[in-house]
């Protein structure tokens, strides 16, 4: 384990538990398979990637629906009503398994006959889901906003709010995507 040696690093090693127990951040299968290789020993020795990639969900999708369960207790069902809590996270449940699937299809099935192509696929993947959760996540501010200061935004309006800021999320991604059509994500280990 490394050591942590500053609060930059806390800070990213936080963002990186946050994006892995919630699901969004990307899968470590090809990593984990490498290790696994080298290593020549557990369960997961000699299995193909993709039971690597499910094993890898199934335990985050616990660790997910574990906190999803601890933040409905500590917010309480009222305030989680309030806020559309379930509707929140089937989303981010839903971005997870958008960036999974982007992993999946464009890391090990596309990028081993083309890694343009696949990291292009992978990108374009992991854009959708990061727009689609940072929807979400203002989606959630404002209704809890609307929560706290007890006005009423009708649900119209909140669909609005998301439908806006994932669209210019995509916009960012694709730009993204296109200038760094040839260079690997930041966001993976290979």
């Amino acid at each position: 384990m490394n050591k942590i040696k500053g609060n930059k690093e806390f800070f990213l090693l936080l963002l990186f538990c946050l994006g892995y127990f919630t699901l969004v951040g990307p899968p470590r299968a090809i990593l984990m398979k490498k290790r696994l290789e080298r290593s020549a020993t557990g369960e997961l020795y000699g299995e193909p990637i993709w039971v690597v990639l499910m094993v890898e969900l199934a335990i985050r999708g616990s660790m997910f629906i574990l906190l999803a369960v601890g933040f409905e207790l500590l917010l309480g069902n009222e305030v989680f009503e309030t806020v559309y809590g379930d509707e929140i996270l089937v989303g981010i449940m839903v971005c997870g398994i958008v960036h999974v699937l982007a992993y999946y299809i464009g890391l090990v099935i596309i990028a081993t006959k083309n890694k343009n192509i696949g990291m292009i696929f992978y990108r374009l993947g992991r854009n959708v889901a990061y727009s689609l959760f940072m929807g979400l996540l203002s989606v959630s501010g404002v209704l809890f906003y609307q929560y706290v200061n007890q006005i009423k935004i009708i649900k119209v309006d909140i669909v609005m709010i998301l439908e806006i800021i994932f669209v210019i999320f995509i916009i960012i991604g694709v730009i993204e995507t296109i200038l760094k059509a040839s260079k690997t994500a930041s966001t993976i280990e290979l």
